[in-house]
């Protein structure tokens, strides 16, 4: 919570900056002229857009870095980080992340749980859909979350088309794509939900596959070691 808190603060910090940059420019060139409020909201606006496009820009090259994974594809995976399992389908790799929740800090007892499924889909080399699904149970009060996030186009710096699937229990459930988000000074909501979400998720994601495939490299896969087999037993003749 305090680490958000953070976050937040630096976000408005920035803007606060920006803004005040902007006004005082003008000031600056117009001697004595009053800034109008539908300049002022002008002004803000462009701010927001602007900070926003660099998140796009950040977002795009880490999906950029995601598309090199497309080779897990054809190897054989035996180890992953911890509490995590690779798996593949047809067309996409799959990493299965999971954690337990506890009575307390230090306590042992078990009383939910909670699971990320993310998969990535791909076309020979490029990186065409990604998909995650989040999910948090607590078995004692039998209730349940699910958050489903899905871009259709990862490997463009349009984020707006990124679908948000929000479901309690067996209530109806809440779906909006990004670009239905607000972003106003009072309410930066894509800016909060592009800075302190889903960047963070996309570089542990990274950071989890880029580990998978080290290991592949330190463990070998079966096809490496059948091949070996295959020429150690030819050095009998």
């Amino acid at each position: 919570m305090y680490l958000k808190k953070i976050k937040i603060w630096f976000i408005w910090v920035v803007l606060s900056v920006f803004t005040g940059s902007v006004l005082y420019a003008q000031s600056s060139t117009q001697p004595g002229a009053a800034t109008s409020p539908q300049t002022s909201e002008k002004q803000s606006s462009a701010v927001l857009d602007a900070f926003e496009k660099n998140l796009d820009v950040q977002i795009a090259l880490i999906n950029k870095n995601l598309a090199q994974y497309s080779d897990l594809m054809n190897l054989d995976v035996t180890h992953t980080p911890a509490q995590s399992k690779f798996t593949k389908g047809s067309g996409y790799i799959q990493l299965e992340k999971y954690d337990f929740v506890y009575e307390s800090p230090s306590s042992t007892v078990v009383t939910g749980g909670k699971r990320k499924i993310i998969k990535l889909y791909y076309t020979g080399q490029s990186l065409t859909k990604m998909e995650a699904t989040i999910m948090e149970e607590n078995y004692i009060l039998r209730h349940k979350k699910l958050l489903v996030v899905t871009d259709p186009s990862p490997a463009t710096e349009d984020n707006g088309d990124i679908q948000v699937f929000y479901q309690i229990n067996k209530e109806p459930p809440v779906e909006y794509k990004v670009s239905d988000m607000q972003n106003t000074i009072s309410e930066p909501n894509r800016i909060k939900f592009k800075k302190e979400f889903y960047i963070e998720f996309l570089n542990n994601l990274d950071a989890d596959l880029m580990y998978t495939r080290k290991y592949v490299d330190m463990y070998g896969t079966s096809t490496h070691v059948n091949t070996i087999e295959e020429l150690k037993r030819s050095v009998d003749y």
